[in-house]
């Protein structure tokens, strides 16, 4: 998919289908592929579907242990993230603002980087909204995990190109 091969992923995706059709990956990523194989033109039926698969994975949470069918909560993160990408390029803020809200109030086991990517997402929809009090709790979270990215390279004493020329002169 990233090489540009929309053809070959999904043909491979197709293959991966027939031997786990109930798999919500799959599914997903095969959405995200036709939707750039008909040349990203149909951004609101990559919305429908996109939530039909996330009402589908709620209905089998709610039916089964929750990582019974493998799906665990990062998964489901990158579901709604690309949801509420989907949105926000078709300007539904309230769409994206309250699939971003739903992530933020669970965004401690996602991974730093997604986990700021969607505050930085939310930080829009919020201004484009015009909702900029809410936006307080965000930008402190976003400012705290900022600060733990910097944190480990200042404990190494990793030093960048220009502190290391100060330090020659």
């Amino acid at each position: 998919f990233t090489k540009g091969s929309l053809d070959a992923c999904h043909a491979e995706l197709q293959k991966l289908k027939g031997m786990r059709n109930s798999d919500f990956q799959i599914a997903h990523n095969m959405a995200v592929t036709q939707f750039h194989k008909g040349g990203a033109k149909d951004a609101a039926g990559l919305l429908a579907e996109l939530q039909k698969l996330k009402s589908d994975l709620e209905s089998k949470k709610s039916e089964q242990d929750a990582d019974a069918d493998g799906v665990d909560e990062v998964d489901a993160a990158v579901l709604n993230c690309n949801i509420a990408v989907v949105a926000m390029s078709l300007r539904k803020y309230a769409t994206a603002s309250a699939t971003l809200e739903r992530l933020f109030r669970t965004i401690e086991p996602l991974e730093e980087l997604l986990a700021i990517r969607l505050c930085m997402m939310l930080l829009d929809c919020l201004s484009l909204s015009r909702l900029p009090d809410r936006a307080a709790q965000v930008a402190a979270y976003l400012d705290k995990a900022v600060q733990g990215l910097a944190a480990p390279r200042a404990q190494t004493g990793t030093q960048s190109a220009e502190e290391k020329g100060k330090e020659s002169d």
